[in-house]
């Protein structure tokens, strides 16, 4: 179902990315990574992608909602699926996007993706 689309996965904690990168390579993505938001930054400008995974609070200057501002703002079809373990301001979350608390499984990441991806077909 996911042939060979490419999500930008954008997770501070090495361990938990690590962990989601696995799981979506398993399912059949193609997996760009990034460490914060400035990475993620460096990584748009070059590499096509059809879906921005980002955790919310990221250090440095650039968080999950202005990373997903910014990328929407260049690319807006590309589909955005936001993550934190703490409780966010809902009221930034672009149109179309989908939101998951941590920790997540698996599952529900690929439920959210996957229907992000069928919506904008």
């Amino acid at each position: 179902m996911s042939g060979k689309r490419t999500i930008l996965v954008v997770e501070d904690d090495g361990l938990v990315r690590d962990f989601i990168v696995d799981e979506l390579k398993e399912a059949g993505y193609r997996v760009l990574e990034a460490e914060n938001g400035e990475a993620a930054l460096a990584v748009a400008a070059n590499e096509k992608f059809d879906v921005l995974f980002t955790d919310i609070r990221l250090p440095g200057s650039v968080d999950g909602w202005k990373l997903a501002q910014t990328v929407r703002e260049a690319r807006p079809e590309v589909a955005i699926v936001y993550s934190t373990g703490y409780v966010p301001s809902r009221e930034m979350q672009l149109h179309g996007t989908r939101f998951l608390m941590k920790p997540y499984r698996p599952p529900e990441v690929l439920r959210a993706i996957e229907e992000l991806l069928e919506s904008s077909e």
